[in-house]
């Protein structure tokens, strides 16, 4: 499997230490990084950064606000909010109860704070390799099978200019289905953009569009990612590559770093962070006062084998996507994007709306073949799920 060339993407960490001259020495013991250092002065400080911005790694002190031990109270918090950002504890001597503690709830590693000038970069080094490999894994195989699957074949290429074709298709799938996503909840702006049949620059300028109207976290960070100015190049390399002829392999091998940052900025967000779903949905209950319905994720490879049940006030169509956004309740996919079982047990073909036709019918991007197939439904059913039958014809 390929590996991303050398990426220039600088990492973040957040030091948390209630004092912050110690931090601030120990952020200069990691200067070889490159890193951006960001600050706070409490555990609940660094609670409100690392669920609103992203980093790469936490480095947290034990003894500090609240209580005297906020780094075991933080530690706790970050495991009860889902957020995975890779963290090292600061502490005061070796083998104490509370470090133990520590890693028991997640900890990657510790430093003892008197042995920091001859171990810590040694130590964030490695906790910042091994946590990169293992959001991928993550990424891979619990996002969405809509962005897992182009993430998968993404890193099977080794040709330069094939695995940038690879890359960029991957980048604009993530754009694609964030939009569709974030749309699914406010199907009103999906007409308006699809007046035309949509590119990678269309999904990029709808997921701007929902900025401003999703509240819930799991969307807005990926909305967030989207929009953000480290994407500004990807849209003019995909044209380039698209409509340029045959890329050079050098050319190539420079614009796939600036691909490789982009994405990897978005799959360590991803994996530290609540990430939305995508259900299928199975065998519906009624209950007197709602429904029990079975659902399974449509994650990683598509392959659906594990049901859970979802307590929720209305129906949902069996066999249909749905979406799962935090404590929301789940929303009709349709018809944005479909799933069909295979005559694997527990296998799913996923289809997502890719763009229109000349007649204003939609199309699909079936996942498993990679091929685009025309449907009998038209712009028009966009914003009414409820109407839908299976579109693909």
């Amino acid at each position: 499997m390929a590996e991303p060339v050398g990426a220039r993407r600088r990492p973040r960490i957040l030091l948390v230490d209630d004092q912050r001259d110690v931090a601030r020495t120990l952020s200069k013991l990691l200067s070889t990084l490159n890193a951006e250092f960001r600050f706070a002065d409490d555990g609940e400080t660094g609670l409100e950064r690392l669920r609103t911005e992203f980093f790469d790694l936490a480095l947290i002190d034990l003894s500090m606000p609240p209580d005297g031990s906020g780094g075991l109270w933080l530690l706790r918090q970050l495991a009860e909010y889902g957020i995975g950002t890779p963290t090292v504890i600061l502490s005061g001597q070796e083998g104490q109860d509370e470090t133990i503690e520590a890693q028991r709830i997640g900890a990657r590693d510790y430093v003892v704070k008197h042995k920091a000038a001859g171990e810590l970069l040694d130590i964030v080094t490695e906790v910042l390799t091994e946590a990169t490999e293992a959001h991928w894994q993550i990424a891979t195989t619990r996002l969405p099978a809509p962005v897992a699957i182009p993430l998968i074949q993404s890193r099977l290429q080794t040709d330069d200019v094939h695995r940038l074709r690879d890359s960029i298709h991957c980048v604009e799938s993530i754009f694609r289905f964030t939009a569709l996503a974030a749309a699914a909840t406010c199907r009103d702006l999906l007409t308006d953009h699809f007046k035309r049949p949509p590119a990678m620059g269309t999904w990029r300028s709808l997921c701007r569009a929902l900025q401003a109207r999703i509240v819930a976290p799991a969307l807005h960070d990926w909305l967030g990612t989207v929009a953000d100015r480290s994407a500004d190049d990807l849209v003019a390399v995909r044209n380039d590559v698209a409509h340029g002829g045959v890329p050079t392999a050098s050319w190539a091998k420079e614009r796939q770093r600036d691909v490789d940052d982009w994405l990897a900025l978005f799959v360590t967000i991803a994996a530290t962070h609540p990430a939305p779903r995508v259900v299928v949905a199975g065998k519906l209950e009624h209950t007197g006062d709602g429904f029990v319905v079975d659902v399974a994720d449509l994650a990683g490879s598509a392959t659906a084998v594990r049901w859970e049940q979802l307590h929720v006030a209305d129906p949902l169509r069996r066999g249909r996507a749905h979406l799962v956004v935090d404590d929301e309740p789940p929303i009709d996919l349709w018809p944005l994007i479909l799933s069909d079982p295979t005559d694997r047990p527990g296998q799913w073909n996923v289809s997502v709306l890719d763009s229109v036709t000349s007649k204003g019918r939609l199309r699909y991007l079936d996942l498993a073949r990679g091929e685009r197939v025309d449907s009998q439904t038209t712009v028009a059913a966009l914003n009414r799920p409820e109407f839908g039958g299976d579109p693909i014809s």
